[in-house]
């Protein structure tokens, strides 16, 4: 239908009627606009203006006593009056409920945060963050036994909780028995219960975490457990730590020859790619040396590894290294091969071995021993020294060293390759010896 304005009253009188018709809607969106950049601004104040626009919006509520409850000129009062505003308008959000059980909480109503958890519950019953809320209320009220029952469903739900939930727990529960009473034998949650472990200080629950890890009889990639490995060998857990090494090979989760696990010195002939983590060799970057292996050693057929140093080399260098695992009270014969090629180093290069101590605090100066050094240019020959273990060494840490000189000093570049690194029991140590030895044969 078409209506024809002919005149101009008419036309006027047709534009008046449209105004008024769309004036609510006009001021409907004003009302919205001006209510989303109250709530932009985000302070106790643009809240509350918006909420005079918008007095039936439970988001608004739920905000504003958030910002009440935390903020240090905030009304505890007021904000748990405004959390209760938002679950009376929207009842089915899990989040609202939650938030007004800590208000309720933190002004001391315990029972009244217990019953807004449970509408939680009731509102989103398979949400996690709900399940997170519930752990931690019941851990902070001593119920120990119900919080280790809510972490066993949320882990079941959400895996990803694992790496949050464990360091809580454990601040109240031992971890052996967290790992035995929550720990699901899920890949993700056992990866992620290992890298906690692995950031601890003490490594509480290691052994029963490993255990529960070979159990599971699942498949893991080494970036599960490398960490875990490292940290183990990093404070001094030469026993796990072989476990962990072992157990990883034989399964096939490292990319290492299970045949050459024995000796326990794995790799010195450098046949494999250097895994850079256990108890093989590692290589740490330096801005001034490159590393490479090389098809060429002593004899036809060996490998070696060769450190290039830049021409302007000037710091110290340690970044070629590895950990063995060592007997206590029993010496032990190294030797290698070395070559160097125009070394221009006024201390030389050299071997050196240090015992890692599990208990870093001990008085006892650590055991040391190191290699003759080598500078210049050699052919390969064979470098040989020795280092007993203490009473309480069960593992040693070797690096290839090269001192650094002073600003004012020339240069330490040039080049130096090691190959055919073995290492061999020479025989027993008296054990009524605890001084500091090493040194060469």
């Amino acid at each position: 239908m078409v209506l024809r304005l002919e005149s101009l009253p008419k036309k006027l009188g047709a534009i008046a009627l449209v105004a008024v018709a769309s004036a609510p809607v006009s001021a409907s969106l004003f009302t919205t606009f001006r209510t989303e950049q109250f709530r932009r601004a985000g302070t106790a104040d643009s809240l509350a203006q918006a909420l005079a626009l918008q007095p039936q919006n439970a988001q608004l509520h739920n905000h504003l006593g958030r910002i009440l409850l935390y903020s240090p000129e905030g009304d505890s009062r007021q904000a748990e009056l405004h959390l209760e505003r938002a679950t009376a308008l929207d009842p089915r959000s899990g989040d609202y409920w939650t938030d007004l059980a800590l208000a309720r909480e933190m002004r001391g109503d315990v029972n009244g945060a217990g019953a807004a958890l449970a509408r939680a519950h009731q509102a989103e019953p398979r949400t996690p963050l709900i399940e997170w809320h519930s752990m931690n209320f019941l851990l902070r009220r001593g119920e120990t036994e119900r919080a280790l029952e809510s972490a066993g469903r949320l882990l079941q739900a959400a895996p990803d909780y694992t790496t949050r939930a464990v360091p809580v727990l454990s601040n109240a529960i031992p971890m052996d028995r967290l790992i035995e009473t929550i720990v699901p034998s899920q890949p993700r949650v056992l990866c992620d219960l290992l890298a906690v472990i692995a950031r601890s200080r003490d490594h509480a629950g290691a052994a029963r975490a490993w255990d529960r890890t070979i159990r599971s009889g699942a498949e893991f990639r080494a970036a599960c457990f490398q960490g875990f490995l490292d940290s183990l060998i990093a404070a001094g857990d030469a026993g796990l730590a072989q476990r962990v090494w072992k157990d990883s090979i034989q399964r096939g989760w490292l990319a290492a020859d299970r045949s050459a696990l024995e000796p326990v010195f794995y790799n010195g002939d450098f046949r494999y790619p250097l895994l850079n983590s256990g108890f093989d060799w590692r290589v740490t970057p330096q801005a001034e040396a490159s590393v490479w292996i090389e098809a060429r050693g002593p004899e036809p057929g060996q490998q070696s590894v060769c450190i290039e140093f830049a021409p302007d080399a000037k710091s110290d260098y340690s970044h070629l290294s590895r950990y063995i695992p060592v007997e206590p009270n029993t010496d032990y014969l190294i030797r290698a091969h070395i070559r160097s090629d125009r070394l221009e180093s006024r201390q030389g290069a050299y071997l050196w071995v240090q015992e890692v101590r599990a208990d870093a605090a001990a008085p006892a100066p650590l055991l040391t021993a190191r290699s003759d050094t080598w500078s210049g240019t050699n052919r390969w020959k064979e470098i040989a020294f020795r280092f007993t273990a203490g009473p309480q060494t069960r593992l040693v840490l070797m690096q290839l060293r090269r001192p650094g000189v002073l600003a004012t000093e020339p240069s330490a570049a040039g080049t130096t390759c090691l190959s055919a690194v073995d290492w061999s029991v020479a025989g027993r140590a008296p054990q009524n010896d605890d001084s500091v030895r090493g040194g060469r044969p």
